[in-house]
């Protein structure tokens, strides 16, 4: 059977400040995005994958997409947040150097990102008066960088057409057509499997990442549960199992 799945929210960020740019047409895709390899120790500089669309001067926003650690234990209390561990964390930074992959910032960050986890930087378009023109969105998150779209404006930002990142964040569950035979009073009631048990669907993607193989009804934190076999509705339930949350 394929079994149902979820999907998670985008992050769209708009600040209106005084910083200065040119009058402008945007459409498309307007940010860069850049996976942080590391920390630099004095903690204002990072290091990426790549620089390109990166600039000296350049205002960036740094952003740790993950990294919380839930309650996994199987019962009801499964994917409560035990401690967020600097997911969501994010601020913005200058540019000061770049020398290879390493970034430098004009200032230390206020903040302590866990390397280990999913951190991102995300180049910041800085505008005076803009006008969206053609459909404005953002690269979809792939598992490393993404999901966001963000830009300054200081004076007027004028829509004459639409800011669209759907289906651009936390991605859904993949759909899985089991190999296993879906016996109508069997009850797979767990809140989480391994995919290849064949006994509940992947669960969508969240600020808690707990592998790549991870199926079943309970939510990972932010993320949706994925449906058990048999008979169950993903994240709703349905018939037979009470599905997640």
């Amino acid at each position: 059977m394929i079994k149902p799945f979820s999907f998670s929210l985008t992050v769209i960020i708009v600040f209106a400040v005084s910083l200065s740019g040119l009058s402008q047409n945007i459409s498309g895709t307007i940010n860069s995005y850049h996976k942080v390899i590391s920390i630099g120790g004095n903690n204002a500089s990072v290091e990426v994958s790549s620089t390109s669309g990166l600039a000296v001067g350049d205002t960036v926003l740094i952003i740790q997409m993950q990294g919380a650690q839930i309650y996994s234990a199987n019962n009801a209390g499964y994917g409560a947040v035990i401690d967020y561990n600097g997911s969501g964390y994010f601020e913005y930074a200058i540019i000061c150097n770049i020398s290879a992959n390493t970034v430098s910032f004009n200032e230390e960050l206020s903040n302590n990102y866990d390397q280990s986890a999913t951190v991102q930087i995300v180049s910041v378009p800085n505008y005076g008066n803009a006008t969206i023109t053609g459909t404005l969105t953002c690269q979809p998150w792939n598992g490393s960088t993404g999901g966001i779209l963000i830009l300054n404006a200081s004076g007027t930002l004028t829509l004459n057409a639409n800011i669209d990142v759907s289906n651009a964040g936390f991605r859904g569950g993949i759909s899985d057509s089991s190999i296993y035979d879906c016996a109508w009073f069997d009850n797979f009631s767990d809140y989480s499997y391994d995919i290849t048990t064949g006994y509940g669907a992947m669960k969508g993607e969240g600020i808690a990442f707990y592998g790549t193989n991870t199926a079943g009804k309970g939510a990972l934190a932010n993320g949706g549960g994925g449906g058990n076999d048999h008979n169950s509705g993903g994240g709703g339930g349905g018939n037979l199992t009470s599905g997640g949350d």
